[in-house]
């Protein structure tokens, strides 16, 4: 989900078209008309891919990845109950191993 921190974002200076809008490829965030702020439309539509966070020169944008995404697999496969992808240490004992 994204956040968008009021206290640090400056609007991009009064532009009409804000950057983290321009940038969002769900066309996702747009404009209050009432104060001129970025405001995420659709929280549950985006897709995490962090253009907006990237682009704000100000870093006033934050994405907090939902918890069931992470329990469920969406974001990153199935997890195993310690939180870590299937593998994970078998990986990397294998590897520790054949640097020996």
């Amino acid at each position: 989900m994204v956040k968008i921190d009021y206290k640090v974002c400056n609007r991009c200076e009064g532009a009409r078209e804000k950057r983290c809008q321009r940038i969002c490829p769900g066309d996702l965030i747009g404009v209050n008309p009432e104060d001129d702020r970025p405001v995420v439309l659709y929280p549950e539509d985006c897709w995490a891919c962090t253009a907006c966070v990237k682009d704000c020169p100000v870093a006033a944008i934050t994405l907090k990845l939902p918890f069931q995404a992470l329990e469920k697999g969406i974001l990153f496969g199935p997890l195993q109950k310690a939180g870590r992808p299937p593998g994970y240490w078998k990986g990397r004992t294998a590897r520790r191993r054949s640097l020996r």
